[in-house]
């Protein structure tokens, strides 16, 4: 007996049968678009043709677990198992070619790299040799040249410092008093 979406009396499928088993959106505007409303195949050659037209379009393992018998569906995994191993052999295959082509260039690359940092080393040792005198040259002069502007400015600073908490020792004493004297007169009047 056929899965319960499909009557094989009938041989069709439609949007309608598979709205119904819970097809996704996806599927069922791909469906349409292909197919129409219903794909009614007259035969077993027009299905195979329709189903290659098909064929990287559609879920058809979805179709498989929804429209197809028990029976049928294990037949279609064994065909499917089959394909995928030979696939995967394809797949392999392939692999090891694109290993064999990209190892050896990934060797002349890698020699071709090596040859010309061994050069890039050797052209830049003597700049970065010269860079650093030219840069320890120049940071010697900056530090002279800033060396007497931060003890002036140091020496300001020290005396601006000084001079602000001489202004301010007398005013934050005053402070410390009336916060006193507040905190008394609060605590008194709380008690009485």
């Amino acid at each position: 007996m056929p899965a319960s979406g499909m009557d094989r009396t009938m041989n069709r499928i439609t949007l309608t049968q598979l709205r119904r088993l819970g097809a996704c959106s996806d599927q069922l505007e791909t469906f349409g678009r292909l197919l129409g409303e219903t794909c009614a195949p007259a035969s077993l050659e027009e299905a195979l043709k329709i189903a290659h037209r098909c064929s990287a379009d559609l879920n058809w393992d979805w179709g498989a677990q929804n429209l197809l018998s028990a029976p049928a569906g294990a037949d279609y995994e064994r065909v499917k198992a089959a394909a995928l191993a030979d696939y995967e052999r394809v797949k392999a295959a392939a692999w090891a070619d694109y290993e064999r082509a990209t190892d050896a260039a990934w060797a002349d690359y890698a020699r071709a790299t090596a040859a010309a940092w061994a050069d890039y080393k050797r052209v830049m040792a003597p700049v970065r040799a010269e860079y650093q005198r030219v840069r320890d040259a120049a940071l010697a002069d900056y530090e002279r040249a800033t060396a007497a502007a931060g003890a002036d400015y140091q020496r300001v600073r020290d005396a601006a410092l000084a001079d602000y908490e001489r202004a301010t020792a007398a005013a934050g004493a005053d402070y410390e008093r009336v916060k006193a004297q507040a905190f008394a007169r609060a605590w008194w009047e709380d008690q009485s």
